[in-house]
């Protein structure tokens, strides 16, 4: 079974598992980056023919929220605050 095959595959477990509900589009994009570490492009596209919604929705939404990555992250995340309120 190729890489692709096998995104595509846990990708639609994911969707199925919240029935497609566009409700679900927020945690079905939390579980996807839970199982990659991150939100492939063919992930979103999957999602969105799957989901019958516009990519330009999917996308806009994983772009929307700081929790999301669309590029591979390592296993830390390190932020810092440099804003006022932090000194």
């Amino acid at each position: 079974m190729s890489d692709a095959q096998c995104l595509r595959d846990r990708v639609d477990c994911i969707i199925a598992s919240y029935e497609a509900r566009p409700t679900a589009l927020i945690m079905i994009l939390q579980e996807v980056q839970r199982t990659f570490s991150y939100l492939p492009r063919e992930a979103l596209e999957q999602i969105s023919a799957r989901m019958d919604l516009a990519l330009s929705q999917v996308y806009g939404v994983a772009t929307f929220y700081k929790a999301f990555s669309l590029e591979p992250r390592g296993r830390h995340v390190i932020s810092v605050c440099t804003g006022t309120a932090c000194h």
